[in-house]
């Protein structure tokens, strides 16, 4: 059953076409190792609460304005 809304994900599938993200010719900046494995076996149920993913980039002064425009 279509409920008639699917004009925005049309809009999206369009806009990505038209103006595609710009593909990195080289790595930026310095390369990390790799983190050690996610825990994933917690008891978290639909009564856990909100889930909340906080990510930090740490930027160089220099490089904050590049930054902002990829971001």
């Amino acid at each position: 059953m279509s409920t008639g809304h699917c004009w925005p994900q049309a809009f999206s599938l369009g806009a990505g076409w038209l103006l595609p993200l710009p593909r990195a010719l080289e790595p930026v900046g310095e390369e990390i190792d790799p983190l050690e494995a996610p825990r994933v076996d917690l008891a978290i149920t639909d009564r856990s609460g909100p889930t909340v993913v906080w990510i930090e980039y740490r930027v160089a002064r220099h490089d904050a304005r590049a930054f902002h425009s990829v971001m």
